[in-house]
Parts: structure tokens; C-alpha cells; sequence
């Protein structure tokens, strides 16, 4: 039986499932879809496939989201990886 993945409870199952029919990004929308299933009790690598994407990449988006604040996932999925350097040092910055 697969391992289940730890998800920090930012945001209950019916607020993903809003944030994902809701979002205007398809990209967005697989990411919190894929958090979602994974809420749900899903393995991630049976979320990632349904969702459309790898199992690596579902692990990175589902230690992204339990790992930071969830301002600070947003903003970087809205803002790309670009910024994640700025992104990171006003998160460290307003935690002080």
C-alpha cells in the first residue's frame, strides 16, 4: 500500500475544490486540482495521472504548498519562478 502524503491543511477539501473550478489558469487549475485529489485521499501518483501531469512534478507542487505559507504559494505560481528569489526574501522578511 503506497505511502500517504502529508498536505498542511492550509485550506479544507471544498476550498480547493473552489480554488481549482474557479481558476482562469489552466496551469493553476491543475495545481490545485491535483491538491485537491491529493486532500482527498488520493496517492500522488494516482492524482498526478488523473490530472494530467508527472509524478515528479506533483510531488514538488504538493512540498510547495505544505511547506510554505500560502500567500507565498500563490504568489509564486501567479508569478513564476522568476521572482521566487524576491518572493522568497519578502516572505522571510514578513515573518519577522
Amino acid at each position: 500500500m503506497p505511502k500517504q502524503a502529508f498536505i498542511a491543511p492550509h485550506l479544507s477539501t471544498e476550498e480547493l475544490k473552489e480554488k481549482y473550478r474557479k481558476a482562469k489558469d489552466s496551469v493553476e487549475a491543475r495545481r490545485w486540482h491535483f491538491l485537491w485529489k491529493v486532500a482527498n485521499g488520493w496517492t500522488v501518483k494516482n492524482s498526478a495521472i488523473a490530472v494530467g501531469i508527472s509524478n515528479s512534478y506533483g510531488w514538488k507542487i504538493l512540498k510547495s504548498y505544505s511547506t510554505t505559507s500560502l500567500r507565498m504559494v500563490i504568489c509564486l505560481w501567479i508569478c513564476g519562478t522568476q521572482n521566487r528569489k524576491n518572493l522568497m526574501v519578502l516572505n522571510t522578511e514578513s515573518q519577522q
